[in-house]
C-alpha cells in the first residue's frame, strides 16, 4: 500500500486507509490535537483548560520540550563515548 509509486493512489484515499483524517492534514486541526495532546501532559494540572491557556504558556512548553530533547541528546552522545 505504501510502497506504491507516489501519485498511484490518491491522498484522500491513503489517509483514509490509514484512519487519518485528511482535515487534518490540511488544516491547523492536526497541531491543535497534538497542543491539546501536549497540554495534558505537560499543563493539564495547572488548573487551566487548554482552550482558556494563553498562547505564550503554549509556547514556553514547547520552547521547554524543544530544550529538553537537546538537552538528552547530548547526554545520550556524551555517555555513548565513555
Amino acid at each position: 500500500m505504501l510502497d506504491s509509486q507516489e501519485g498511484d493512489i490518491p491522498l484522500v484515499f491513503v489517509s483514509d486507509m490509514l484512519a487519518i483524517c485528511p482535515r487534518c492534514l490540511v488544516t491547523d486541526w492536526g497541531g491543535y490535537i497534538w497542543q491539546a495532546y501536549q497540554w495534558q501532559e505537560s499543563g493539564g494540572d495547572l488548573g487551566v483548560p487548554f482552550t482558556d491557556c494563553p498562547k505564550w504558556l503554549l509556547d514556553a512548553f514547547n520552547l521547554l520540550a524543544t530544550e529538553r530533547s537537546k538537552a538528552n541528546k547530548y547526554k545520550f552522545e556524551r555517555d555513548k563515548k565513555k
